[in-house]
Protein backbone atom coordinates (compact mmCIF):
# COMPACT_ATOMS: atom_id res chain seq x y z
CA UNK A 1 0.00 0.00 0.00
CA UNK A 2 1.20 3.37 -0.67
CA UNK A 3 0.94 4.77 2.98
CA UNK A 4 3.34 1.99 4.25
CA UNK A 5 5.75 2.80 0.96
CA UNK A 6 5.73 6.56 2.37
CA UNK A 7 6.19 5.18 5.78
CA UNK A 8 9.60 3.28 4.64
CA UNK A 9 10.81 6.62 3.17
CA UNK A 10 11.62 8.85 5.46
CA UNK A 11 8.39 9.92 6.46
CA UNK A 12 8.04 12.24 3.57
CA UNK A 13 4.72 12.24 1.13
CA UNK A 14 7.15 14.84 -1.47
CA UNK A 15 8.67 13.16 -4.72
CA UNK A 16 9.82 14.71 -8.28
CA UNK A 17 12.21 14.16 -10.62
CA UNK A 18 16.12 14.68 -11.41
CA UNK A 19 18.31 14.23 -14.77
CA UNK A 20 20.64 11.70 -14.87
CA UNK A 21 23.40 10.85 -16.93
CA UNK A 22 22.54 8.24 -19.78
CA UNK A 23 23.24 5.13 -18.72
CA UNK A 24 23.29 1.10 -19.37
CA UNK A 25 20.13 1.07 -17.64
CA UNK A 26 18.94 4.36 -19.69
CA UNK A 27 19.75 5.52 -22.66
CA UNK A 28 18.13 8.59 -23.21
CA UNK A 29 19.08 12.05 -24.81
CA UNK A 30 22.39 13.26 -24.74
CA UNK A 31 20.95 16.01 -22.30
CA UNK A 32 20.10 12.50 -19.85
CA UNK A 33 17.42 11.00 -18.50
CA UNK A 34 14.66 11.44 -15.81
CA UNK A 35 15.15 9.91 -12.60
CA UNK A 36 12.16 9.64 -10.13
CA UNK A 37 13.65 10.35 -6.48
CA UNK A 38 11.83 11.04 -3.02
CA UNK A 39 12.33 14.31 -1.42
CA UNK A 40 12.87 14.55 2.61
CA UNK A 41 11.03 18.06 3.51
CA UNK A 42 13.07 17.99 6.66
CA UNK A 43 16.35 17.75 5.79
CA UNK A 44 16.44 18.12 1.46
CA UNK A 45 17.18 14.57 0.65
CA UNK A 46 16.70 13.22 -2.36
CA UNK A 47 16.61 9.82 -3.01
CA UNK A 48 16.80 7.43 -6.30
CA UNK A 49 13.39 5.51 -6.58
CA UNK A 50 14.59 2.70 -9.59
CA UNK A 51 16.66 3.26 -12.43
CA UNK A 52 15.91 6.31 -15.15
CA UNK A 53 14.18 6.80 -17.70
CA UNK A 54 14.19 7.58 -21.36
CA UNK A 55 12.05 10.53 -21.31
CA UNK A 56 12.33 13.95 -20.42
CA UNK A 57 10.06 16.50 -18.76
CA UNK A 58 11.53 20.21 -17.94
CA UNK A 59 10.93 22.56 -15.67
CA UNK A 60 7.74 23.62 -15.49
CA UNK A 61 4.35 22.25 -14.32
CA UNK A 62 4.49 18.99 -15.19
CA UNK A 63 4.17 16.41 -12.18
CA UNK A 64 1.18 14.91 -10.50
CA UNK A 65 0.81 12.04 -8.23
CA UNK A 66 -2.76 9.60 -8.19
CA UNK A 67 -2.58 6.41 -5.99
CA UNK A 68 0.87 5.31 -5.97
CA UNK A 69 1.74 6.69 -9.95
CA UNK A 70 4.22 9.83 -10.14
CA UNK A 71 2.30 11.33 -13.74
CA UNK A 72 4.51 13.22 -15.95
CA UNK A 73 4.29 15.09 -18.76
CA UNK A 74 7.37 16.01 -20.84
CA UNK A 75 8.93 14.62 -24.17
CA UNK A 76 9.32 10.96 -25.17
CA UNK A 77 12.39 9.79 -26.25
CA UNK A 78 13.33 7.29 -28.73
CA UNK A 79 16.89 5.42 -30.43
CA UNK A 80 18.72 6.59 -26.75
CA UNK A 81 20.83 9.17 -26.77
CA UNK A 82 21.46 8.73 -30.47
CA UNK A 83 17.64 9.31 -31.35
CA UNK A 84 15.23 11.84 -31.47
CA UNK A 85 12.46 12.92 -29.28
CA UNK A 86 8.74 11.44 -30.22
CA UNK A 87 6.79 14.91 -29.36
CA UNK A 88 5.13 15.71 -25.51
CA UNK A 89 4.51 12.83 -24.11
CA UNK A 90 2.49 11.35 -20.78
CA UNK A 91 4.14 8.81 -18.42
CA UNK A 92 3.40 7.20 -15.32
CA UNK A 93 6.09 5.83 -12.48
CA UNK A 94 5.62 3.88 -9.91
CA UNK A 95 6.22 5.30 -6.45
CA UNK A 96 7.61 1.58 -5.22
CA UNK A 97 9.81 0.82 -7.18
CA UNK A 98 10.51 3.38 -10.03
CA UNK A 99 9.37 1.20 -12.90
CA UNK A 100 7.30 2.76 -15.85
CA UNK A 101 3.95 1.91 -16.20
CA UNK A 102 2.60 3.16 -19.14
CA UNK A 103 3.19 6.18 -21.68
CA UNK A 104 1.16 7.71 -24.81
CA UNK A 105 1.86 10.62 -26.94
CA UNK A 106 0.05 13.94 -26.29
CA UNK A 107 -1.33 14.71 -29.77
CA UNK A 108 -1.58 18.27 -31.41
CA UNK A 109 0.94 19.45 -28.37
CA UNK A 110 3.48 21.59 -29.21
CA UNK A 111 6.90 22.86 -26.91
CA UNK A 112 8.44 26.30 -26.36
CA UNK A 113 11.61 26.41 -26.06
CA UNK A 114 12.19 23.46 -23.79
CA UNK A 115 11.11 20.54 -22.78
CA UNK A 116 7.58 20.61 -21.33
CA UNK A 117 7.58 24.68 -22.08
CA UNK A 118 3.92 25.69 -22.36
CA UNK A 119 2.45 22.45 -20.66
CA UNK A 120 0.94 21.23 -17.78
CA UNK A 121 -1.11 19.01 -15.97
CA UNK A 122 -3.60 18.41 -12.89
CA UNK A 123 -5.60 15.73 -11.54
CA UNK A 124 -9.37 16.27 -11.15
CA UNK A 125 -10.39 14.23 -8.59
CA UNK A 126 -13.99 14.63 -9.16
CA UNK A 127 -13.76 12.77 -12.24
CA UNK A 128 -10.82 10.86 -11.59
CA UNK A 129 -9.30 12.24 -14.41
CA UNK A 130 -5.74 14.25 -15.81
CA UNK A 131 -5.88 17.58 -17.09
CA UNK A 132 -3.15 18.09 -20.03
CA UNK A 133 -2.96 22.12 -20.92
CA UNK A 134 -0.61 22.36 -24.18
CA UNK A 135 -0.11 24.76 -26.76
CA UNK A 136 -1.56 24.37 -29.74
CA UNK A 137 0.33 22.92 -32.64
CA UNK A 138 -1.28 24.45 -34.86
CA UNK A 139 -0.71 27.74 -35.66
CA UNK A 140 -4.59 28.31 -37.00
CA UNK A 141 -6.54 27.81 -34.06
CA UNK A 142 -6.35 28.89 -30.25
CA UNK A 143 -2.95 28.37 -29.08
CA UNK A 144 -4.24 26.30 -25.88
CA UNK A 145 -5.29 22.91 -26.28
CA UNK A 146 -6.95 20.94 -23.45
CA UNK A 147 -7.00 17.18 -23.43
CA UNK A 148 -8.62 15.28 -20.87
CA UNK A 149 -7.35 11.26 -19.47
CA UNK A 150 -9.40 9.01 -17.43
CA UNK A 151 -7.62 7.30 -14.53
CA UNK A 152 -8.25 3.55 -15.38
CA UNK A 153 -4.81 2.25 -14.84
CA UNK A 154 -2.98 3.23 -18.19
CA UNK A 155 -1.89 6.73 -19.94
CA UNK A 156 -4.76 7.76 -22.02
CA UNK A 157 -6.49 7.61 -24.36
CA UNK A 158 -6.82 11.10 -24.66
CA UNK A 159 -10.23 13.18 -25.31
CA UNK A 160 -9.96 16.71 -26.35
CA UNK A 161 -11.79 19.38 -25.07
CA UNK A 162 -11.27 21.98 -27.36
CA UNK A 163 -8.74 25.26 -27.53
CA UNK A 164 -8.99 28.49 -25.97
CA UNK A 165 -7.55 31.48 -26.11
CA UNK A 166 -6.79 34.03 -28.69
CA UNK A 167 -5.27 32.59 -32.30
CA UNK A 168 -2.03 32.13 -33.72
CA UNK A 169 1.74 31.14 -32.53
CA UNK A 170 2.22 31.49 -28.68
CA UNK A 171 5.43 33.70 -27.82
CA UNK A 172 8.31 32.56 -26.01
CA UNK A 173 7.11 33.58 -22.56
CA UNK A 174 4.87 30.51 -22.12
CA UNK A 175 7.79 28.78 -21.12
CA UNK A 176 6.63 29.44 -17.94
CA UNK A 177 3.09 27.61 -17.89
CA UNK A 178 1.35 26.74 -14.98
CA UNK A 179 -1.91 26.15 -14.04
CA UNK A 180 -4.08 24.76 -10.91
CA UNK A 181 -7.62 23.00 -10.76
CA UNK A 182 -10.99 23.89 -8.64
CA UNK A 183 -11.85 21.02 -8.64
CA UNK A 184 -15.52 20.91 -6.79
CA UNK A 185 -16.26 24.02 -9.09
CA UNK A 186 -14.72 22.37 -12.52
CA UNK A 187 -12.13 25.92 -13.23
CA UNK A 188 -8.83 25.39 -14.34
CA UNK A 189 -6.63 28.69 -13.89
CA UNK A 190 -3.73 28.76 -16.33
CA UNK A 191 -1.20 31.12 -17.63
CA UNK A 192 -1.52 32.23 -21.00
CA UNK A 193 -1.16 35.32 -23.31
CA UNK A 194 -4.18 37.66 -23.21
CA UNK A 195 -5.28 39.40 -26.77
CA UNK A 196 -2.89 42.50 -26.05
CA UNK A 197 0.38 40.46 -25.83
CA UNK A 198 0.60 40.31 -21.64
CA UNK A 199 0.99 37.45 -19.81
CA UNK A 200 -2.05 36.28 -17.96
CA UNK A 201 -4.00 33.75 -16.13
CA UNK A 202 -7.27 32.49 -17.65
CA UNK A 203 -10.08 31.00 -16.16
CA UNK A 204 -11.43 27.77 -17.96
CA UNK A 205 -14.76 26.45 -17.42
CA UNK A 206 -14.51 22.18 -17.43
CA UNK A 207 -17.57 20.98 -16.55
CA UNK A 208 -19.27 20.33 -19.66
CA UNK A 209 -17.73 18.32 -22.96
CA UNK A 210 -15.64 21.21 -24.09
CA UNK A 211 -13.39 23.88 -22.52
CA UNK A 212 -14.71 27.68 -22.08
CA UNK A 213 -12.81 30.23 -21.04
CA UNK A 214 -15.15 32.61 -18.74
CA UNK A 215 -12.49 34.80 -17.70
CA UNK A 216 -8.79 36.36 -18.69
CA UNK A 217 -6.84 38.88 -16.03
CA UNK A 218 -3.43 40.24 -17.28
CA UNK A 219 -0.60 40.66 -15.52
CA UNK A 220 2.02 43.67 -15.38
CA UNK A 221 5.87 41.61 -15.05
CA UNK A 222 6.21 43.88 -12.31
CA UNK A 223 3.60 43.00 -9.00
CA UNK A 224 0.99 41.11 -10.57
CA UNK A 225 2.62 37.86 -11.19
CA UNK A 226 1.27 34.53 -11.03
CA UNK A 227 3.26 32.39 -13.30
CA UNK A 228 2.20 28.96 -10.57
CA UNK A 229 -1.07 29.40 -9.80
CA UNK A 230 -2.28 27.59 -6.73
CA UNK A 231 -5.73 27.42 -5.62
CA UNK A 232 -6.32 27.85 -2.03
CA UNK A 233 -9.88 26.31 -1.87
CA UNK A 234 -10.81 28.04 1.70
CA UNK A 235 -10.27 31.64 0.32
CA UNK A 236 -11.40 30.91 -2.63
CA UNK A 237 -8.76 32.83 -4.39
CA UNK A 238 -4.69 31.51 -6.00
CA UNK A 239 -1.83 32.65 -4.24
CA UNK A 240 1.78 31.83 -5.50
CA UNK A 241 5.19 33.16 -4.98
CA UNK A 242 7.26 35.38 -7.78
CA UNK A 243 10.80 36.55 -7.48
CA UNK A 244 12.51 39.02 -8.93
CA UNK A 245 15.57 37.50 -9.58
CA UNK A 246 15.90 37.82 -13.09
CA UNK A 247 14.15 41.07 -13.79
CA UNK A 248 15.03 43.03 -10.61
CA UNK A 249 17.69 41.30 -8.58
CA UNK A 250 17.99 42.04 -5.03
CA UNK A 251 13.94 42.62 -4.54
CA UNK A 252 13.47 39.14 -3.01
CA UNK A 253 10.20 36.81 -2.96
CA UNK A 254 6.64 38.43 -3.34
CA UNK A 255 3.58 36.84 -2.19
CA UNK A 256 0.75 37.37 -4.90
CA UNK A 257 -2.78 36.32 -4.81
CA UNK A 258 -5.75 36.68 -7.54
CA UNK A 259 -9.73 36.64 -6.94
CA UNK A 260 -10.32 34.58 -10.16
CA UNK A 261 -14.51 35.58 -9.47
CA UNK A 262 -13.26 39.29 -9.44
CA UNK A 263 -9.67 39.74 -10.90
CA UNK A 264 -8.49 41.93 -8.34
CA UNK A 265 -4.97 41.27 -7.32
CA UNK A 266 -2.67 41.85 -4.15
CA UNK A 267 0.85 41.77 -4.25
CA UNK A 268 3.40 41.70 -1.05
CA UNK A 269 6.31 40.59 0.04
CA UNK A 270 6.80 36.98 1.10
CA UNK A 271 7.21 37.14 5.25
CA UNK A 272 9.45 34.90 7.28
CA UNK A 273 8.81 32.96 10.29
CA UNK A 274 11.39 33.85 13.50
CA UNK A 275 14.56 32.15 12.54
CA UNK A 276 13.90 31.83 8.54
CA UNK A 277 16.46 33.47 6.70
CA UNK A 278 15.13 35.24 3.61
CA UNK A 279 15.83 33.95 0.17
CA UNK A 280 16.38 35.79 -3.17
CA UNK A 281 14.96 33.79 -5.58
CA UNK A 282 12.67 30.65 -6.62
CA UNK A 283 13.70 27.57 -8.72
CA UNK A 284 11.45 28.05 -11.63
CA UNK A 285 9.96 31.09 -11.45
CA UNK A 286 6.99 29.62 -8.66
CA UNK A 287 5.98 27.27 -11.64
CA UNK A 288 8.04 24.16 -9.78
CA UNK A 289 5.79 23.48 -6.61
CA UNK A 290 3.71 21.25 -4.77
CA UNK A 291 0.72 22.04 -3.04
CA UNK A 292 -0.74 20.50 0.19
CA UNK A 293 -4.89 21.72 0.68
CA UNK A 294 -5.49 19.89 3.82
CA UNK A 295 -2.90 22.43 5.56
CA UNK A 296 -2.27 24.95 2.69
CA UNK A 297 0.61 24.22 2.57
CA UNK A 298 3.35 25.25 -0.33
CA UNK A 299 6.38 23.60 -0.98
CA UNK A 300 9.22 25.30 -3.44
CA UNK A 301 12.49 25.56 -4.46
CA UNK A 302 14.33 28.23 -3.31
CA UNK A 303 17.85 30.03 -3.38
CA UNK A 304 19.98 32.49 -1.82
CA UNK A 305 22.41 34.28 -3.50
CA UNK A 306 23.25 33.11 -7.04
CA UNK A 307 20.87 29.96 -8.01
CA UNK A 308 23.44 27.27 -7.82
CA UNK A 309 22.96 23.71 -6.50
CA UNK A 310 24.79 24.55 -3.33
CA UNK A 311 22.36 27.26 -2.42
CA UNK A 312 18.97 25.91 -3.23
CA UNK A 313 16.86 24.82 -0.32
CA UNK A 314 13.01 23.54 -0.19
CA UNK A 315 10.79 25.94 1.55
CA UNK A 316 7.64 26.03 3.10
CA UNK A 317 5.12 28.49 3.06
CA UNK A 318 1.57 28.67 4.63
CA UNK A 319 -0.61 29.59 1.57
CA UNK A 320 -3.01 31.05 3.89
CA UNK A 321 -0.46 34.12 5.30
CA UNK A 322 2.10 33.81 2.67
CA UNK A 323 4.75 33.66 5.47
CA UNK A 324 7.56 30.89 4.63
CA UNK A 325 7.86 28.53 7.76
CA UNK A 326 10.85 26.55 7.51
CA UNK A 327 13.38 25.22 5.16
CA UNK A 328 15.01 22.15 4.74
CA UNK A 329 18.88 22.87 3.94
CA UNK A 330 20.63 22.48 1.03
CA UNK A 331 19.49 19.86 -1.18
CA UNK A 332 21.49 16.58 -0.80
CA UNK A 333 21.81 13.14 -1.99
CA UNK A 334 20.87 12.23 -5.23
CA UNK A 335 20.87 15.33 -6.71
CA UNK A 336 21.58 14.28 -10.28
CA UNK A 337 23.66 16.32 -12.51
CA UNK A 338 21.25 19.33 -14.20
CA UNK A 339 22.14 22.55 -11.94
CA UNK A 340 18.56 23.29 -11.28
CA UNK A 341 18.46 19.84 -9.87
CA UNK A 342 14.52 19.35 -9.36
CA UNK A 343 12.66 19.35 -13.01
CA UNK A 344 9.50 19.08 -11.11
CA UNK A 345 7.87 17.74 -7.86
CA UNK A 346 4.25 16.47 -6.24
CA UNK A 347 2.84 15.71 -2.80
CA UNK A 348 1.65 12.05 -2.59
CA UNK A 349 -2.35 11.60 -1.83
CA UNK A 350 -3.27 10.17 0.53
CA UNK A 351 -1.41 11.34 2.98
CA UNK A 352 0.99 9.53 6.07
CA UNK A 353 -0.90 7.33 8.35
CA UNK A 354 -0.11 9.89 10.80
CA UNK A 355 -2.81 11.87 9.19
CA UNK A 356 -0.13 15.20 9.15
CA UNK A 357 2.65 16.06 6.90
CA UNK A 358 6.22 16.10 7.91
CA UNK A 359 6.97 19.70 8.32
CA UNK A 360 10.52 20.60 8.31
CA UNK A 361 12.20 22.52 11.38
CA UNK A 362 13.22 26.20 11.04
CA UNK A 363 16.90 26.09 10.56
Amino acid sequence: MLAAFLGATCGTALFGTTLVPSSPACDGATSGCTQLVSIDAATGTLTNIGAGHAFLDGLNDLGVIVGDLYYALGEGWKGGSSGTGTGPTLVALSLKDGREVCRASAPGFQVIQSIGGGQSLVHDAKHQRLLLAGLNASSTQAPHLLLSAPLTGGCGPFTALGTYGEGGPAPFEMRHHGSSLDAAGQRLFATMITPTGQEGIGVVDVSGAAANLTALYPMDRHHQILYGPTFLPAAGVLVGAFDHAFENPGQGIDWNTLDPATGVWTNAPLQYAPGVPTFDGLLGAGVLRAFDAASSTLYVAAFRGEEVKANTELVTIDARSGTMTAHSGPFNGDLGWAYTILQNMALASPPAPSGALPQPNPK
